[in-house]
């Protein structure tokens, strides 16, 4: 039997580069947006960091509303509003 310690410790192991560098990252992702408001890849960059690094999914779905608004013809970014409603609403 595997000890659920040492695969507790391996997972936080594995997320700690990500949330030490969420500040910063978070800051990259304001600044692109703010240099270009209409940028919809910025907005499906910072959906996407929200989403699936943060498990933010309120904040995520707000960015991909946004994309989508800006974008509404690039249906490759229509599975990512689907999969964080669908998170959204099994939470």
């Amino acid at each position: 039997m595997r000890n659920p310690l040492v695969f507790l410790l391996f997972m936080a192991l594995c997320w700690l580069p990500t949330l030490m560098s969420a500040p910063k990252t978070l800051e990259d992702y304001n600044a692109a947006i703010a240099e270009n408001p209409k940028d919809a890849a910025a907005y499906s960059d910072w959906g996407l960091f929200y989403h699936r690094d943060l498990g933010k999914v309120e904040e995520a779905l707000a960015d991909y509303n946004k994309l989508l608004e800006l974008a509404p013809e690039s249906v490759e970014h229509y599975p990512l509003l689907i999969s964080a409603y669908l998170e959204k609403t099994c939470e």
